[in-house]
């Protein structure tokens, strides 16, 4: 029995050649010209004995609102968002008072830009603060505002 051979006409191999170049040149294009993926960040290490776990800093939980009917979202009136407190942040990030500027003084929660100027001219006046407990000489700062400033200020 002769042996029989499957061959592909050549009109059909320069087709198939065409077709899979074009694919190929087609992802090598997207490739190129789409934005890169963003890298993930780093993983934390894991925790030996040996090594101590993170001091966590106190952050500002949202509070849940609810959700208001279509009702009375168009009876209610509208209310200015309030001014949320910064981001947490390390002990190293910490704003110092004492050499603070006005604008960084207005990122602490409490403080906006008038009692910020009051801070910078008590400092001005009396020099640097010995603790935060000592900004309760600036008007407008009492015992409230001190305890807000504290996970976020330092004299140091």
């Amino acid at each position: 029995m002769p042996e029989e051979h499957h061959t592909i006409p050549p009109a059909a191999r320069w087709a198939a050649v065409l077709i899979l170049g074009a694919a190929g040149l087609t992802g090598i294009a997207r490739a190129l010209l789409s934005p890169q993926p963003t890298p993930l960040p780093p993983q934390p290490a894991a925790f030996s004995a040996h090594t101590p776990p993170p001091t966590l800093q106190p952050t500002a939980q949202p509070t849940p609102q609810p959700i208001p009917s279509p009702a009375e979202a168009r009876s209610a009136p509208t209310e200015p968002a309030p001014k949320s407190p910064p981001p947490a942040s390390s002990p190293s990030r910490r704003i110092n008072i004492n050499t603070a500027t006005a604008a960084e003084l207005d990122l602490l929660p409490g403080i906006g830009p008038a009692l910020a100027q009051r801070i910078l001219d008590h400092r001005a006046s009396h020099g640097p603060f010995a603790t935060l407990d000592d900004l309760d000489a600036v008007s407008g700062i009492g015992p409230k505002t001190i305890a807000k400033l504290v996970p976020y200020a330092t004299t140091q």
